[in-house]
């Protein structure tokens, strides 16, 4: 028998532990499943990057030259990913990130497992723009992912006729946003349809659902990185109505994902999805 060690480094604690936890979970699960079926045997090492890009590249310095990993799983946030980077060019190690990202970046020590905005944001703009609205406000949280992707947003509605009324960004964690839904009332004089579509992360997210409903503003929310997790944080009648996409939803009618989705219940109880 062959054992491989894996280092899982996620965020379990700070501002993204709501989806850190989840992508924990995942992993774990993938590898009690393929430890039951193959000679090769994961021996996982968990580490906490507490949403912080130097936790996490210190973390996965630790890893790869104490624990001799030999391949780390993790990294939800661009800048963390980032952040690590320098730590594999050192080490020479492996990373498999497993999430969305904004594209543009190609590293030889790197998997990147997860969607890529022509793959994700790209339709989820096109049905937008037919279904909703052509008037967009942009808002994020204040790290790579958000400021990358919403150049790509800007450019694909300015070309396909659009207009991006307002563009802001608020520092991770941020769970204030009354000032900017109050500046929002503006837009409802024009007459207009409006999305505003949310590149924020984490504890920001339920916040910021909540607090639209209680403005009671008109606009929907569309966005392409809220999770289920988060999801499950907001009040009900603040989550209703509203569009997200993702490459995966807990609710797929199939028999595998049914499968899945009550093995993960099994393993870790209905915590919401992975």
């Amino acid at each position: 028998m062959m054992i491989k060690k894996i280092g899982l480094l996620f965020s379990l604690s700070g501002t993204i532990s709501i989806v850190g936890e989840g992508q924990l979970q995942a992993a774990l699960l993938a590898i009690q499943e393929n430890n039951q079926n193959s000679s090769i045997q994961f021996q996982p090492i968990i580490r906490d990057d507490r949403s912080d890009p130097k936790t996490a590249a210190k973390e996965a310095y630790s890893l790869f030259r104490q624990e001799n990993i030999d391949a780390l799983i993790g990294c939800y946030m661009s800048s963390v990913r980032n952040a690590v980077i320098s730590v594999l060019n050192e080490t020479h190690g492996l990373l498999l990130y497993p999430t969305v990202y904004e594209g543009g970046q190609v590293h030889p020590s790197v998997f990147y497992l997860g969607a890529i905005p022509n793959q994700q944001v790209e339709p989820l703009l096109c049905w937008t723009f037919h279904h909703i609205s052509s008037n967009f406000i942009l808002v994020g949280s204040d790290y790579i992912y958000p400021r990358s992707t919403n150049k790509q947003v800007r450019h694909w509605i300015e070309n396909a006729g659009g207009k991006v009324l307002s563009e802001s960004y608020f520092p991770l964690g941020c769970i204030n946003f009354d000032k900017f839904f109050i500046d929002l009332k503006r837009f409802i004089k024009t007459n207009r349809s409006i999305v505003i579509f949310s590149t924020l992360v984490g504890d920001s997210v339920h916040s910021f659902y909540n607090q639209h409903y209680r403005h009671r503003l008109p606009f929907t929310i569309v966005s392409p990185i809220t999770s289920e997790r988060e999801i499950s944080k907001m009040d009900k009648a603040a989550a209703y109505g509203h569009i997200c996409a993702s490459p995966y939803f807990r609710s797929i009618n199939s028999e595998n994902n049914q499968r899945f989705v009550q093995t993960f219940e099994q393993k870790f109880g209905c915590t919401g999805s992975a």
